[in-house]
């Protein structure tokens, strides 16, 4: 298979080979040093650009994606925020006709996260250009789950081996549903899955996640699973996904990750997260070492910059 990513859609990670998602992490491991070095990237994007269509509220994948385009010298679009709202979709436009008309607009390459589970895939039918998915609904979400290994891999190193417990809201997290399989093919050996039994991680993605010889225990029991750890990713329980606050009441809360619980069952266990937290993360954790939420964050934009530097062809 090509490495090759010029004129690819990012929707789902399965469509991509372990070479193109290698080059990914080295381009942005190139970025990261870069900009540690000399507080810059490359004007590699310049003169192109990017439009945001974000349907669903985002800090850090609508800023990181933003901010990863500017610093490669490239221009934005005037955003569509609440987009259907604020674009034709709310006069019955489709996804497709979205896709071709930016397209026309001389528009180099498009980001957009929307609540509709394969929204991303349809924009993408009509676009001529590649698409971002930035997170379809209970869907994918597939550059949070390329900086989530990346910063796993830069922070543990080679993961064979490893165990990691997945936590929370397993159903709707769409960040899980990638990351878990992703996680996977980069070696991880075992998953402890911890939610509600409401809450538990669809069958289709611990199938997929079965595919690469791991092993998937799933539990309530955090306290055991930390214990066995390398690494915990947290997630919120997502109140938008609930359809009465009674629903919601019945499961929040049902697990904090603090600096009690590390301390009892493995302080050094690295805690990530996608954020944002509502109260299954506390800040007495925010500055230990191996609390890797923050770096998280800062490897979005060089992940989000490598991507887009190889799907446009600039690179």
């Amino acid at each position: 298979m090509t490495t090759s990513l010029a004129g690819r859609d990012i929707i789902s990670l399965s469509r991509l080979g372990n070479g193109q998602i290698k080059k990914i992490f080295d381009l942005a491991r190139d970025f990261r040093r870069m900009f540690d070095r000399c507080h810059a990237l490359p004007p590699l994007m310049a003169e192109k650009v990017l439009a945001l269509i974000f349907d669903q509220p985002s800090t850090r994948t609508y800023g990181s994606t933003g901010i990863a385009m500017v610093r490669l010298g490239g221009l934005l679009a005037p955003p569509f925020i609440a987009a259907s709202v604020a674009s034709s979709l709310a006069k019955g436009e489709t996804f497709e006709d979205m896709g071709s008309s930016l397209s026309e607009m001389t528009v180099d390459v498009i980001a957009m996260r929307h609540k509709k589970v394969g929204s991303a895939q349809r924009l993408a039918n009509g676009a001529s250009i590649p698409v971002i998915n930035c997170g379809d609904g209970t869907g994918k979400h597939p550059t949070q789950a390329l900086l989530d290994v990346f910063t796993a891999s830069r922070s543990i190193g080679i993961l064979d081996s490893c165990t990691v417990t997945l936590l929370g809201d397993l159903k709707n997290g769409r960040t899980v549903h990638e990351n878990g399989p992703l996680f996977g093919r980069f070696g991880v050996q075992r998953f402890f899955l911890v939610s509600p039994p409401l809450l538990a991680m669809p069958k289709r993605i611990v199938t997929q996640m079965e595919r690469h010889g791991t092993t998937i225990i799933q539990t309530q029991d955090l306290e055991a699973a930390l214990k066995e750890s390398d690494l915990v990713y947290a997630t919120r329980i997502q109140r938008e996904y609930f359809e009465s606050e009674e629903e919601y009441d019945a499961v929040r809360g049902s697990y904090v990750v603090d600096a009690a619980l590390l301390q009892r069952t493995n302080p050094n266990v690295k805690v990530m997260h996608p954020l944002p937290r509502v109260d299954e993360l506390a800040t007495d954790i925010d500055k230990l070492p191996n609390a890797l939420y923050w770096e998280q964050m800062r490897n979005g934009v060089f992940v989000r910059a490598a991507i887009l530097a190889l799907i446009t062809g600039a690179i």
